[in-house]
């Protein structure tokens, strides 16, 4: 039969290891880097048109935001941007 005084000795240990385990995994996620908000592209980096491409425009896009004013905002282009315009970073709604 085994020793009592061992076997509390290695539950204590497990339990103590555990333990350890557990905090640095939490110490790990809270110093774990955050992403970075992705910064909007020039529009000559996303290849943006004032007109439509086969078809396919702005106004039709799902990262497309109109405004008041006729114009509107993308998710991805720096500054408005035209309903009618388009850019490789074409997503259509769905």
């Amino acid at each position: 039969m085994p020793n009592e005084s061992s076997a509390l000795s290695r539950r204590a240990a497990l339990r103590q290891c555990t333990h350890w385990l557990a905090l640095a995994a939490a110490a790990g996620v809270a110093q774990a880097p955050r992403p970075a908000h992705a910064a909007k592209l020039p529009k000559d980096d996303i290849f943006y048109q004032d007109k439509p491409k086969e078809g396919r425009k702005c106004a039709d896009c799902k990262l497309f935001q109109p405004a008041g004013s006729g114009k509107g905002s993308c998710a991805v282009v720096e500054g408005e941007v035209s309903p009618e315009g388009w850019c490789a970073a074409f997503s259509a709604r769905g």
